[in-house]
């Protein structure tokens, strides 16, 4: 990967979910190597509505992965460590939600939507029990769950903003959703990810689609970088990509955070 920008990826697991691999510190090895300025973890915070360990950590995992973010903060040798976490936006678990990360000095927390009727709209498990959905509807209602996580105020960012198209996609973009959706989000103030997760899916393309960021640069929403890397090889795994998707749309900057603070750097 060669870029001409101070790269950082703010999206990246740790073997804890269940569904990741690698040592920790590897994933930090590898930022470096490949000249990140900054690396950002965040695993997915325990889901309140059910335990599955192929998901996320466990209530009892949790102390460990903040203690290791914090000693890879205190080491120093390498890029700059930020301490994040990736939550699921559950309408019913809202102030449980709000009270636990009022507790912790993330650097920025991460909202995305995984669930429709307590099913994974992206976890093959669950695919067919949306056979007899119609897929205008479930577009309508994951993104009003979108919009419901940004007007909730507990995120600083949203994940993978249209993640529902990784098993199910419709025949055209649904561009007037797309509009729709971006002016609630840009009265809200949050950022949402540009992720290059999508690229290793079904769906074969960033998270979001081009059209989806074309709207959302149009209404000033800020952009961060994410890989969602599951192992170490992952991190900032087409970033170049990214980069160049963001000057095609118009972007000069993307954000940063540290201590739930939002800056800008500009793109070169």
């Amino acid at each position: 990967m060669t870029v001409d920008f101070p790269l950082a990826d703010y999206h990246v697991h740790t073997a804890r979910c269940g569904h990741a691999v690698g040592e920790i510190d590897e994933y930090v090895e590898h930022a470096k190597e490949i000249g990140l300025v900054e690396l950002g973890f965040a695993d997915h915070l325990p889901l309140f509505n059910t335990i599955d360990a192929t998901l996320t950590m466990s209530w009892d995992q949790f102390p460990s992965y903040l203690a290791d973010i914090r000693r890879l903060k205190k080491e120093g040798s390498g890029p700059k460590i930020l301490m994040g976490i990736e939550v699921d936006y559950l309408p019913k678990f809202s102030e449980q939600i709000a009270n636990t990360l009022a507790e912790y000095d993330f650097d920025y927390v991460l909202g995305s939507v995984h669930f429709i009727d307590g099913w994974g709209i992206d976890d093959r498990r669950y695919i067919e029990f949306y056979k007899d959905y119609a897929l205008e509807e479930l577009y309508e209602r994951y993104f009003d769950l979108l919009i419901q996580a940004a007007e909730s105020g507990l995120f600083d960012v949203l994940a993978h903003p249209d993640l529902i198209k990784k098993y199910f996609r419709l025949e055209k973009e649904p561009l007037e959703l797309y509009e729709r959706v971006a002016k609630r989000l840009a009265a809200t103030g949050i950022a949402i990810e540009l992720s290059s997760a999508g690229l290793r899916k079904p769906c074969r393309e960033p998270y979001p689609s081009l059209e989806f960021l074309k709207i959302c640069h149009r209404y000033n929403i800020p952009v961060t970088l994410g890989s969602d890397a599951h192992a170490p090889d992952q991190v900032g795994d087409n970033f170049a990509l990214l980069l160049e998707e963001l000057r095609r749309v118009g972007y000069s900057e993307v954000a940063r955070f540290s201590e739930r603070k939002r800056t800008t750097v500009g793109l070169i």
